[in-house]
C-alpha cells in the first residue's frame, strides 16, 4: 500500500472529488470550510458600502451567478479576478505602487498588507485558500465535474465578504 501513497499524492490536487474506501476529498467541502472560517473572523473591520460599491457588488453577483449556471469553474474564476482586483486596489490606495499597478502582483501586496499589519495572518490563509481554489477551478476544469452552481455562488459570497474587509483598511 505504501506505494500508492506518493502517485495518489501528486494527482489529489488535480481532483474535485476523489473517493477511495473511506477517504474522500471534496472541493464543495473545502468551499464549505472557508465559508466557516471566512463568517468566523471579526466583523469590526468591515467597511460600510456606498451606493455605488453596492451596485459594482450587486452586478458582479448577477454576473457570476449567470457564469455559475453554466460553468461554476468559470464563475470561481470571475470571483476570484474581482477579489484580486480589490487586492492590488488596496495597495495601491496604501501607496504601495507609485505609477502602475502591474509593478505588484497580488502576491506581494498581501504579504506587504500582513507585513504592516493591515492584513491578520488568518486573512492572509484564507485568501491563500481561495487563490487555491481560483487555481484548480482555472486549470482543471475538466476534472471539477462536481462543482455545483451553489459551490460557485458560495466561493462568491467569500469573495465578497472578502472584498469588504479589504475596502475597510485605511492608511
Amino acid at each position: 500500500m505504501w506505494w500508492l501513497r506518493t502517485p495518489l499524492s501528486k494527482l489529489l490536487p488535480t481532483l474535485s472529488r476523489f473517493k477511495w474506501r473511506d477517504l474522500e476529498i471534496d472541493l464543495s467541502k473545502e468551499i464549505e470550510k472557508i465559508s466557516e472560517e471566512t463568517n468566523a473572523l471579526s466583523t469590526e473591520k468591515d467597511s460600510v458600502l456606498s451606493d455605488d460599491e453596492v451596485s459594482e457588488i450587486e452586478q458582479l453577483q448577477s454576473e457570476v451567478e449567470e457564469v455559475a449556471r453554466v460553468s461554476p469553474p468559470a464563475a470561481i474564476t470571475l470571483a476570484w479576478t474581482e477579489l484580486e482586483r480589490e487586492i492590488l486596489t488596496t495597495a495601491h490606495r496604501l501607496g504601495m505602487q507609485s505609477k502602475s499597478r502591474a509593478f505588484v502582483t497580488s502576491h506581494k501586496a498581501l504579504n506587504t498588507l500582513v507585513g504592516s499589519e493591515k492584513l491578520s495572518r488568518e486573512e492572509l490563509r484564507l485568501l491563500k485558500k481561495m487563490q487555491m481554489l481560483r487555481n484548480q477551478a482555472a486549470h482543471h476544469s475538466r476534472e471539477l465535474q462536481y462543482l455545483t452552481q451553489d459551490d460557485a455562488v458560495q466561493y462568491l459570497a467569500n469573495v465578497l465578504l472578502l472584498i469588504n474587509r479589504l475596502r475597510a483598511i485605511d492608511a
